[in-house]
């Protein structure tokens, strides 16, 4: 049995896990660049992650937290905001797959990682609360959402990370 607090907790520390590893990359990818090296195995890793656990977590949230926040007065145009950056982070993944000049990668990157960031601390410290304050039961909304806290699937055995 999930109480809000734990919920919110698990999610939190998931969104902590995403940012840390968004960050981790943008580093690498940094660091390659400053070295003198090529940053295509940093960017390749980065650009893998952003399509196998950012891209489905953001689709996850938009179908069981924002969509319910929506709903909300209070909530409504946070949630129009915070779409907008998931249509700029996807466009921010497409934009680092397909860099080839080291510049490119190392914006595409740094700018994912700030979006990110932003976007996560309006999500917990904003977005989670408010709808937790409305008696969203959390727990029930996300169901079998399993990418929001990076658990894996019962059906297929593969998800989105660790536990967070």
């Amino acid at each position: 049995m999930n109480s809000q607090p734990a919920v919110l907790g698990r999610i939190r520390a998931h969104h902590d896990r995403l940012g840390r590893t968004i960050s981790g990359h943008a580093g690498a990818i940094a660091r390659s660049i400053d070295q003198g090296r090529s940053p295509a195995a940093e960017q390749a890793a980065m650009a893998a992650f952003c399509a196998d656990e950012l891209l489905p977590h953001a689709a996850a949230e938009e179908k069981t937290f924002y969509r319910t926040a929506a709903e909300l007065p209070a909530t409504k145009l946070l949630v129009q905001a915070m779409q907008d950056e998931h249509a700029i982070l996807k466009r921010l993944a497409g934009d680092l797959g397909a860099a080839t000049a080291p510049g490119e990668v190392v914006s595409a990157s740094s700018a994912l990682d700030v979006l990110f960031g932003t976007h996560l601390r309006k999500e917990n410290d904003i977005l989670l609360p408010a709808l937790a304050e409305h008696g969203i039961d959390l727990a029930a909304l996300l169901g079998d959402t399993h990418e929001i806290l990076g658990e894996p699937t019962t059906e297929t055995g593969h998800g989105h990370g660790g536990t967070g």
